[in-house]
């Protein structure tokens, strides 16, 4: 990760969840796990406005392992 800028800091959404779980435990860091699926406006939404506010990438890039789960694909 490239500390240059507030951009730098984006959390890598892993989509594998036994990938995931692996990764949080060996880092000792807590889960955020996004449930989503295409057709979803809410998920659309929390990807274009709520995830993409500098402060809360930063936050999550730093804090916890991130899992985004495609609901269509991981049922």
């Amino acid at each position: 990760m490239n500390a240059a800028g507030p951009s730098a800091a984006v959390p890598a959404w892993e989509t594998d969840l036994q990938k995931g779980v692996l990764l949080a435990r060996e880092l000792g860091r807590p889960m955020l796990i996004q449930v989503s699926a295409s057709w979803c406006g809410y998920c659309r939404k929390m990807k274009s406005e709520v995830f993409a506010e500098p402060g809360i990438r930063r936050d999550l890039a730093r804090g916890f392992v991130t899992v985004e789960l495609d609901a269509d694909r991981n049922r």
